[in-house]
């Protein structure tokens, strides 16, 4: 037979309640810390197991957090994986992962998610996303479009300002960018180059979401006929520095790079490169934080939560 919550108190010389208590991290019922060790303990010697359907049905929570976000096939995203997973298990939650790419739509994510009761969603932010999931839910996003919802991002403006810093401290004068050009950084970064002297050329600037091989071949071509060449090339996404420096480096003609949030790269391109970084870490942190102060107070206003990124390295 499976071992109960009333085996243990009465091992441990309790009520139910209060080994309840212990194993929720409650403070509403007292004990001493000597208690609550022997609890633990017996938890441990027992093998208890929490029948977690029991508890949703008296509670009326599942204790599941839904992690909604793209196939984790770059490194950046498996982290983020891993470290939301970690937080939402130390909050006491399961973190239950929809991810979205060739097989499965964002929509079809997210009805999945619902269909099992997650008392609330960490998601990314793109198009396509539900606006209104009608239970907590905590956005990354690169870009802030609703001052309704509870966002964490990094700090676009900060981040560009400090880059600006970088290329003018190492004397580059002629900048290219391959990124999505209506991204809050790329419109930050050029915005602030062209204030302070730094030349990026309509030619140097290459809008890019995604890319395949041909793309990035397509992209390496025109890049080599350029009749001048930037310094330095600026990217803001993985796939797309990762595809694109490459077919540049085969050609030939890959010039120095500075990169936002690729620093995972700087060992394989073999290129000289610094990368302003976002920490997997502490934007899952961010994220878990933001999600459990909604849970614990739907009432709140909706936040935002800006992170500074970091200069990882230089090669």
């Amino acid at each position: 037979m499976s071992v109960t919550l009333k085996d243990i108190a009465q091992r441990a010389g309790v009520d139910p309640t209060v080994v309840s208590a212990v194993l929720r991290g409650s403070g509403r019922v007292r004990c001493s810390q000597k208690t609550k060790e022997k609890i633990l303990a017996l938890v441990e010697e027992m093998g208890y197991c929490r029948n977690s359907v029991a508890s949703a049905l008296r509670s009326g929570k599942t204790r599941l957090i839904g992690v909604a976000m793209p196939s984790p096939m770059l490194p950046f995203f498996a982290g983020m994986m891993a470290a939301i997973q970690a937080h939402l298990y130390k909050a006491g939650y399961t973190a239950v992962f929809g991810l979205w790419g060739m097989e499965h739509s964002i929509k079809e994510i997210f009805s999945s998610l619902l269909s099992l009761k997650v008392d609330g969603i960490i998601t990314w932010e793109l198009p396509g996303h539900p606006e209104n999931l009608n239970i907590p839910t905590v956005h990354f996003s690169n870009r802030r479009t609703s001052e309704l919802l509870d966002t964490v991002m990094i700090d676009a403006g900060n981040t560009a300002a400090r880059a600006v810093e970088f290329l003018k401290a190492r004397h580059f004068r002629k900048v290219g960018i391959i990124a999505n050009l209506k991204d809050l950084r790329s419109i930050a970064l050029k915005e602030l180059c062209r204030n302070c002297g730094i030349l990026i050329r309509p030619e140097w600037m290459f809008h890019c979401i995604d890319v395949d091989a041909d793309t990035a071949e397509q992209i390496s071509k025109v890049f080599w006929d350029l009749k001048e060449q930037p310094e330095l090339l600026v990217f803001t996404d993985d796939k797309v520095c990762a595809d694109v420096a490459c077919a540049l480096k085969r050609r030939g003609v890959l010039p120095e790079l500075l990169c936002f949030r690729n620093s995972y790269l700087l060992p394989l391109i073999g290129k000289k490169m610094a990368a302003f970084d976002m920490h997997e870490e502490t934007i899952a942190a961010a994220l878990v934080e933001l999600l459990l102060s909604r849970l614990n107070d739907p009432s709140i206003p909706a936040r935002c939560r800006k992170i500074e990124a970091d200069l990882i390295n230089i090669s």
